[in-house]
């Protein structure tokens, strides 16, 4: 099932450039020392940060209660009024830089597992992301900053990671960087329940 879902996705790519072979994620994997092995995105994660060097934490929403951290409510927030299954927020001036991903509560573990893969593919592909900044005191004379906008009394920019695991450059359109997360998620599922079993030739149709 998990191979066949792949396979549409690839489907859906056919028309578009640039789009990330299993091969080549299996390339990626054999970087973070992964390839081959059985992984769940907790070990992607830390894999990623040892790797890249920065700092990434994945929190529950519900986790986050009474958190004092104005990153943590901003971010708490975002996933309640959005409904979104998760969200990522990056820290470039931190040092390392960090990024926090947020969960919705509730997920089932397949879906679970399948939205902090797909955030941690924006952080591996080295998408650009939306920063969001603490409220300012008062607005600048346009409303907007140099290459962002004022979002809900914040101030957001667009910021890309200093390093990333992909050699392939990052997609600038958001919505083929979706399309990129939702991919690499869904192969980071098949290798990592399949692990040795994943380097057999053709695997993705013995999976479907």
């Amino acid at each position: 099932m998990i191979g066949a879902r792949v396979m549409r996705t690839l489907s859906e790519w056919s028309s578009r450039p640039k789009a990330p072979g299993f091969e080549e994620f299996l390339a990626e994997l054999g970087t973070l020392g992964l390839k081959g092995t059985e992984f769940d995105a907790h070990a992607y994660a830390r894999a990623l940060e040892r790797h890249l060097a920065y700092a990434i934490e994945v929190e529950k929403a519900s986790d986050l209660t009474g958190r004092g951290d104005l990153a943590h409510r901003v971010l708490s927030s975002l996933v309640r009024q959005a409904g979104a299954m998760g969200v990522t927020q990056f820290f470039p001036d931190a040092d390392p830089p960090r990024f926090l991903i947020l969960t919705a509560d509730g997920l089932n573990p397949w879906l679970y597992q399948h939205t902090v893969f797909h955030e941690l593919a924006h952080v591996a592909a080295g998408h650009p992301f939306r920063h969001r900044l603490a409220p300012l005191a008062a607005p600048r004379p346009n409303g907007r900053s140099v290459d962002g906008a004022r979002v809900g009394g914040h101030e957001e920019t667009v910021r890309f990671p200093p390093r990333r695991l992909a050699l392939r450059r990052p997609f600038l359109d958001e919505n083929l960087c979706e399309s990129e997360a939702d991919l690499r998620a869904e192969y980071a599922i098949l290798a990592g329940n399949l692990g040795q079993i994943s380097l057999q030739k053709d695997n993705l149709n013995q999976a479907g």
